[in-house]
């Protein structure tokens, strides 16, 4: 009589259908990955990788962000948007006075007027600066501009107010009549001011 041919135990017959490679993943007889087992880790691998998409965006934009403040120009000017010290005082829509103030270290001290006048008629205009008993005449040509203490000295020689008060200043020009108003008063210690010291 025969032997009789045992079936071989169906862990030995998966195993011959699919092995196991080095890395202990299941492989099929010729040494190729099981096609389920290669969607899985197409899946895992898309899995892990979706993730540094945002935080490579992310990154980028924090430094664009960052790149745009260590270049922009305007950010490293120290007077770039800074709001105006004194006052503008409009005598008619084309005269005025801009940036309007004084400067002076002490009340009854000499001080300068700093700011610019402005006439924006076709016409030479005399502005006229009437700081307590003193009266100021300046010339300012027609479509011109005359910088307070650059383009005319505007100096006063007792100021009626301290630093860090205002001074009363009636200001005209031509036939616009006369405005007052009050201006701040400062001393040469801010940087900006030092070359109006009287």
């Amino acid at each position: 009589m025969g032997e009789i041919e045992r079936a071989a135990p169906i862990g030995a017959r998966r195993s011959a259908v699919a092995g196991r490679g080095a890395a202990g993943r299941p492989e099929r007889g010729d040494g190729t990955l099981h096609p389920t087992v290669r969607r899985k880790e197409a899946a895992l691998a898309r899995t892990t990788r979706r993730p540094l998409v945002p935080l490579a965006t992310a990154g980028l934009v924090v430094l664009l962000s960052g790149g745009c403040a260590l270049v922009d120009p305007e950010r490293e000017d120290s007077n770039f948007a800074q709001p105006a010290d004194g006052n503008e005082v409009e005598i008619t829509q084309a005269l005025r006075a801009e940036n309007l103030l004084v400067v002076t270290p002490e009340e009854g001290e000499p001080g300068r007027l700093s700011g610019a006048l402005v006439n924006d008629t076709d016409e030479d205009v005399v502005f006229t600066l009437t700081v307590g008993d003193e009266q100021l005449e300046i010339d300012v040509p027609g479509e011109g501009t005359v910088l307070l203490g650059i383009d005319d000295p505007a100096r006063v020689d007792a100021v009626p107010a301290a630093p860090g008060a205002t001074a009363e200043i009636m200001l005209s020009a031509g036939v616009g009549g006369t405005v007052t108003t009050r201006v701040p008063v400062l001393d040469e210690t801010l940087p900006q001011y030092e070359d109006y010291a009287p």
